[in-house]
């Protein structure tokens, strides 16, 4: 073979191994490559609310199954650091920051007070409050102050606060998976057939949840509290 017909050999040998390069690239891998790019990432969510508290707790929900009605719920039970459900004159009222600074490392928009509400159908009631503070040594909130109180409620005053609650909106479409990032306020309602705990991260804009919050306000307002410690 003479070298002009191996040169033409070599040449048509490169011509079609660049053919075959540039039909795999533009044809088979460019295509694959869009079509992995193009995949939406996949993040898990969490559906566990947190407390913008210092102690977090993950509700136990249960997806009513038939209609709970206001005779059916034997307690209710309201946990908030919401600064606004504090009375104007309390320190509670204040935020965390507003009150102590930011000297302690820590930040919160929420009260530095946890107050937790309870009535009972059995017409027995109680009441506690704390203060907590951020412990920069420990890494975790100390309680200042702590106050508990009970007291006795009639059987009406129950009624109205199940009702108020039994006829929120909130309350009967609330469902399993509901998803709460952040919560600063719980409602726990007991009835026949088990537990509910409803969760908001209130402001002033939850216009649903507010109005069950203020039945639980007002019914503190009324009954005759007793310091138990």
């Amino acid at each position: 073979m003479n070298k002009k017909a191996i040169m033409i050999s070599v040449f048509a040998g490169f011509v079609t191994a660049l053919t075959t390069c540039l039909v795999f690239f533009f044809f088979v891998y460019e295509p694959v490559q869009s079509n992995q790019m193009q995949q939406p990432l996949i993040m898990e969510k969490t559906t566990t609310p947190i407390m913008q508290t210092p102690t977090s707790q993950t509700p136990t929900q249960q997806t009513p199954a038939v209609e709970i009605k206001a005779s059916d719920i034997t307690s209710l039970t309201l946990e908030t650091v919401y600064k606004d459900f504090f009375e104007e004159s309390s320190k509670c009222r204040k935020s965390y920051n507003e009150l102590f600074g930011k000297g302690d490392g820590f930040f919160s928009e929420g009260s530095p007070c946890i107050i937790n509400l309870s009535f009972d159908r059995n017409k027995t009631a109680a009441k506690s409050l704390e203060l907590r503070r951020y412990d920069k040594a420990s890494k975790e909130n100390r309680v200042l102050e702590k106050s508990v109180w009970k007291a006795q409620i009639t059987d009406e005053q129950f009624d109205e606060l199940a009702k108020s609650i039994a006829n929120n909106d909130i309350f009967k479409d609330w469902r399993n998976g509901k998803e709460i990032f952040t919560s600063n306020s719980k409602i726990m309602v007991r009835h026949t057939n088990g537990t509910i705990q409803l969760l908001s991260n209130v402001d002033k804009a939850t216009v649903k949840f507010l109005p069950m919050m203020e039945s639980f306000r007002q019914l503190d307002r009324k009954i005759k509290w007793e310091k138990a410690q």
